[in-house]
């Protein structure tokens, strides 16, 4: 098995590649991991990105890497995936990440699904242990289109509040996810409304979301559930009779619900977390074939926007009265103006109409291999080679139902352990 791995150096605060090197490539060399690294700030453009991944798919196993402008290798990763003339089988790579950017949303929303609690604590070394372990879990993908192209996306649709502080705290990446925070007063000072229409077809699911993990999405003989590598579904955006979309310059069906409304922000989102400290949709999971759906209207105070940004890293924010969060299976989002923006997993893109719908089970993520039940066990392991390039901490792997404690400076010895 050899990985294809993508760092870029210029990622958030500019540390990915100093990560890759002093804490991923031990874990690498143990497992006797062979992999092709590139540096993706040589590849200047996303389309030569994709041709990179058609030219070696042949060879490798692909392991994305959190990057520039949040996860936006990853973005590429899947796109020259599903680009490709087998995409079908292509697809079905596993891909890996570990946080190296300032959002850091795919890896966290991971390690929420493992139960790998805290995250926070351990990032770098509970998703490096997910390379290594030679174990996949299905993630939906989500087809976005456009007026001008057909993408794909795997954590987020914005517009509003949101995506101008996405897009607009770009200039201080550098401070890493700390922009968020300094940005979002920033926008709410200067709060701006946003006239438009949101139309969805809601998913039968429960309707609470409070906290709680949602059950799978269950298949139905209704033809709105499309399981993964189904042939009707078109990479090249064409329309067929199995896809729940309408072409973009056509009117939505009268099935369809809709919201007509000055916006402070929507947001469309199929992970837990949008970032590391961002649990945006408690009940999401990887694989169960389900957007949600967040709106608030306009008519919101500045403190009550306050307080539901302060209350998005417990996931509280789902309570806000003035909130709605609909569980969806395909979105449509029509601004009446162009000002704004618009994004696509953390991307600016064009400020118009924009429809999704869900992939469901699609494609295939790296996870841990550890799966022991009812096991504690607590070891003290010292390896000479690399101890005196760790500083001590103190981490929690999951072990199946319980977890494996060290308190010590950390061994590739322990992360690779088999079962």
């Amino acid at each position: 098995r050899k990985l294809l791995i993508f760092v870029n150096p210029r990622s958030g605060p500019g540390k990915a590649l100093q990560i890759f090197q002093q804490r991923v490539i031990p874990i690498l060399a143990e497992a006797h991991v062979e992999y092709s690294l590139i540096v993706t700030a040589t590849i200047c453009r996303q389309k030569q990105s994709c041709a990179s991944i058609r030219r070696h798919m042949c060879r490798f196993e692909l392991l994305g890497w959190n990057c520039n402008r949040f996860w936006r290798w990853i973005v590429v990763v899947f796109n020259g995936l599903m680009e490709r003339t087998d995409w079908k089988s292509a697809i079905k790579t596993p891909v890996g990440v570990v946080p190296g950017g300032s959002g850091n949303g795919l890896a966290r929303a991971i390690g929420h699904a493992l139960e790998e609690e805290p995250y926070l604590q351990h990032a770098v070394l509970s998703s490096s242990l997910n390379l290594v372990s030679g174990r996949t879990k299905l993630m939906d993908i989500i087809r976005v289109e456009m007026r001008s192209e057909t993408c794909y996306s795997f954590l987020s649709i914005g517009w509003g509040l949101l995506a101008d502080i996405d897009i607009e705290s770009e200039k201080m990446r550098s401070i890493g996810e700390l922009r968020f925070a300094l940005w979002s007063l920033a926008k709410i000072i200067g709060l701006r409304s946003y006239s438009g229409r949101v139309s969805y077809i809601p998913a039968n699911t429960d309707p609470n979301p409070h906290l709680t993990r949602s059950a799978t999405f269950p298949e139905t003989s209704d033809e709105s559930v499309q399981r993964a590598g189904d042939p009707r579904y078109s990479v090249n955006g064409e329309y067929d009779d199995a896809s729940l979309l309408p072409p973009l310059n056509q009117p939505i069906p009268c099935t369809w619900m809709s919201l007509e409304d000055s916006f402070l922000l929507v947001y469309v989102v199929y992970q837990t977390h949008i970032g590391s400290e961002v649990f945006f949709a408690p009940s999401a999971r990887l694989d169960d074939g389900i957007m949600w759906l967040l709106t608030v209207r306009k008519g919101v105070s500045r403190k009550q926007l306050l307080s539901f940004m302060l209350s998005l890293e417990s996931g509280e924010h789902t309570r806000c009265p003035f909130v709605g969060m609909i569980p969806v299976r395909a979105v449509r989002i029509e601004p009446f103006t162009d000002s704004g923006h618009m994004t696509v997993d953390g991307e600016n893109v064009e400020c118009g109409p924009m429809q999704a719908e869900v992939l469901p089970s699609l494609a295939r993520i790296m996870i841990e291999f550890f799966k022991f039940d009812r096991l504690s066990i607590s070891i003290s392991i010292s390896i000479s080679a690399i101890h005196s390039q760790l500083s001590p901490v103190h981490a929690t792997i999951v072990v199946g139902c319980s977890r494996l404690s060290m308190e010590r400076p950390i061994g590739v010895g322990v992360l690779v352990l088999r079962r």
